[in-house]
């Protein structure tokens, strides 16, 4: 479970031109990226006044996890098991006392 950064921008299908010649996709006005490269690359074209590039506060970050179908279910069947096993220590000391 690691963290990824979230790029905007506003043209929701674009590529931004690294200086290193690589290109940086942005589908449906997003770029995820866990490189480091492209995350410095990305919040220094976010701080330049009149860059379409930006950080949504409310959405700067994502778990890698969240990514995936597979990785989805996963997290939901931990969090199923950890309420369940939650759920029985509840019963157990409520039934004791």
């Amino acid at each position: 479970m690691a963290l990824a950064k979230v790029f905007k921008n506003q043209l929701p299908n674009c590529k931004v031109l690294h200086p290193d010649g690589r290109l940086v996709v942005f589908f449906n006005g997003k770029h995820i990226s866990t490189n480091q490269k492209d995350i410095d690359y990305l919040t220094q074209l976010s701080e330049e006044p009149g860059s379409y590039v930006f950080i949504d506060p409310e959405e700067h970050e994502i778990d890698t996890e969240d990514l995936t179908p597979a990785g989805r279910i996963a997290k939901l069947q931990r969090e199923a098991v950890e309420n369940y096993i939650a759920q029985q220590k509840l019963a157990a000391n409520t039934n004791s006392e």
